[in-house]
Order: C-alpha cells, then sequence, then structure tokens
C-alpha cells in the first residue's frame, strides 16, 4: 500500500509544473517540474549574491537576473476556465433558490450570523435569530426576485445588541457605519 502512494505521488509531481515570469514578458514560460526546481535553486543562489548563470528552456535563454519569480502549477490550474459552465451552474443555483418560498427562504441565517458575530463578538441568541428570521421572511417577501438580504436590514438588531454588551470600540462602529451606507444588489448584467 505504501508503494501505491509513492508512485501516485510520483506520478503527481510530473504533472506539476513550473511558470517562470520573466522581466519584460507578459506571459510566463511553462517548464516541467525537474527543469523548475533546477532553475530555481540556481536562481535563489543568484539572489543570496551568486553567479548570474545562464539558462535555458524550449522557448528562451536568459540569464538569473531576468527571472522575476517561480509560480508552481498543477496541470488543473492550468486549464482554462470556461465560465460559460459558471454561469449556467449560477443560473440553476439561483432558479432553485427563487422556487423556494419565502419562509424557507428566511430559514437560511448564514449571513445575518457571521454578520452579528463581526460586530459583537459572540453568536446571536434563538431570540435574535428568530427576529432575524422574521426580517428576511420580509425581505424576501418584498424582494421575491433576491437571493440573499440585504445586509442593511440586520442593522437595528446588530446595533442594539453591540452597545449593549459594551462592544463600543472604533473598528466595530466604523464597520457599522460601512454597513449603513451600503447598498448590496445583485448584478442584473450578469444575465444579458
Amino acid at each position: 500500500m505504501a508503494i501505491q502512494k509513492k508512485l501516485l505521488a510520483l506520478k503527481n509531481i510530473n504533472k506539476i509544473m513550473y511558470e517562470i515570469m520573466i522581466k519584460g514578458k507578459i506571459n510566463p514560460i511553462v517548464v516541467s517540474f525537474s527543469s523548475g526546481q533546477s532553475i530555481k535553486q540556481d536562481w535563489e543562489k543568484y539572489k543570496q549574491g551568486g553567479e548570474n548563470a545562464v539558462f535555458e528552456t524550449n522557448d528562451f535563454s536568459g540569464t538569473m537576473s531576468d527571472i522575476r519569480y517561480f509560480c508552481k502549477k498543477s496541470p488543473h490550474q492550468s486549464q482554462k476556465i470556461n465560465y460559460q459552465d459558471y454561469k449556467e451552474e449560477y443560473k440553476k443555483e439561483r432558479n432553485i433558490t427563487l422556487s423556494q418560498s419565502p419562509e424557507r427562504r428566511a430559514k437560511n441565517l448564514g449571513l445575518f450570523k457571521i454578520i452579528y458575530y463581526a460586530f459583537t463578538g459572540c453568536n446571536p441568541s434563538e431570540d435574535i435569530l428568530q427576529k432575524a428570521t422574521e426580517i428576511q421572511k420580509d425581505f424576501f417577501t418584498k424582494n421575491p426576485k433576491r437571493m440573499f438580504p440585504n445586509p442593511i436590514i440586520f442593522k437595528d438588531i446588530v446595533k442594539k445588541n453591540y452597545t449593549s454588551q459594551g462592544m463600543e470600540t472604533h473598528s466595530r462602529l466604523s464597520a457599522l457605519r460601512l454597513v449603513e451606507n451600503t447598498v448590496i444588489t445583485e448584478s442584473r448584467s450578469f444575465f444579458d
């Protein structure tokens, strides 16, 4: 079993590539893992005051001073992203969410819990969670095409609780003002 794991690790190392960013070039040079490691070792020596040696790859020939930085990449990272697939996936998730009743969507309190904890430093009680659910239910009834609630709707609950718990620090007040002045809207141009 251990031998199989080692063989699998060796196969995966062969798939890992190095991207070398060269000064004055926009696109990186992609080299194999072993070539990248040896060039990187020489580059590290150069950075510590060593010789400005020459290196060669299939696509480029230059000196160590030409290198800006190295980046390890797996083959999965270097594949092009098909944004159309992500757009279709987003549309499906959006349709599923919007098909739910406002009562059901209001039970998802993840955003509220994050906001509440950020401003108060503690988790909300059951009573506070019930109030937040009612506020979200009202929001989703008035705004049926919204996937997520606007954080400003939680302002009164958060403000009341962080002051009563003595958490009036400058950073929390600044963060509350930021949420107070921010309106989050969903992008309509995504579907155009």
